[in-house]
């Protein structure tokens, strides 16, 4: 029995998906802003923030809400949403389909629920806590996969990758000759509900925020995967960096990875 945040989750994300696939393959320049270089955020980002936003109001009126583009509304109690109205944004302007729609919700210090959506996949991924994760209603766990160099890993680069030293190539330079592969496909929300179904074995990033990574957690951990952060703790929802792994590669790719 799913919990009713996971149910209203999946709902709103699935009418959300409706309005991404609405814009898929037409946006144009009029469409698309730049927030920083290779940063972008278009009218449908936009669009599907503000109908997420509008469903959990109406329904939660006292929850607070972190949105990517332009929500910040504290909580009048304990419980807090994380979303991503659009991750892979820039997959979505060039029309690849690795994008996906992300909730997830925090009571108090603890995440409970997490919803990705792939619209245009037609995949739903969801998990509460104590109530296993699923991928369209089927139960999923992470790979039985025991050693790093039988592993495929993902990862991600931050968008200011130029700008900046720990940009995350000395850890993918440091990890691609150890694994069997290591895939970037630019959704880190997809990329840690591929580790709970067991398409990935692991994945690590930097320079992630809240909304990329709260569903996914709650997803991983009810897969039976571990998340932290790069030190081992579990401060990956606001430093930035976070590792997410099957139960028995953890401690080898953690010892890989720096932040």
């Amino acid at each position: 029995m799913q919990n009713e945040f996971t149910i209203f989750a999946q709902e709103v994300c699935l009418e959300a998906g409706k309005i991404l696939l609405d814009f898929y393959g037409k946006l144009n320049d009029d469409n698309i802003a730049q927030k920083n270089k290779h940063d972008f955020v278009t009218d449908a980002d936009k669009a599907s923030e503000e109908f997420i936003v509008a469903k959990i109001e109406e329904r939660y009126p006292l929850h607070g809400i972190h949105g990517e583009e332009f929500t910040s509304k504290e909580a009048q109690g304990e419980y807090t949403w994380f979303i991503d109205p659009l991750d892979g944004t820039t997959n979505f302007v060039h029309s690849h389909p690795f994008f996906a729609i992300s909730m997830g919700l925090r009571c108090g210090e603890q995440l409970v629920s997490g919803v990705v959506y792939s619209p245009l996949l037609k995949e739903m991924f969801c998990a509460g806590v104590g109530e296993g994760a699923y991928l369209n209603g089927r139960r999923i766990h992470t790979s039985k996969t025991m050693t790093l160099d039988n592993s495929l890993l993902a990862t991600g680069f931050p968008y200011k990758k130029a700008e900046i030293e720990r940009n995350n190539l000395c850890n993918f330079n440091c990890l691609l000759p150890q694994v069997r592969g290591v895939r970037r496909c630019g959704a880190a929300a997809i990329d840690m509900c591929y580790v709970a179904c067991g398409r990935y074995d692991g994945f690590w990033e930097l320079w992630l925020q809240p909304h990329d990574v709260a569903a996914g957690t709650v997803i991983v951990r009810e897969a039976g995967g571990i998340v932290t952060d790069f030190a081992g703790g579990e401060d990956y929802l606001f430093s930035g960096n976070v590792l997410a792994t099957n139960e028995h590669i953890y401690a080898a790719l953690q010892k890989n990875v720096v932040f």
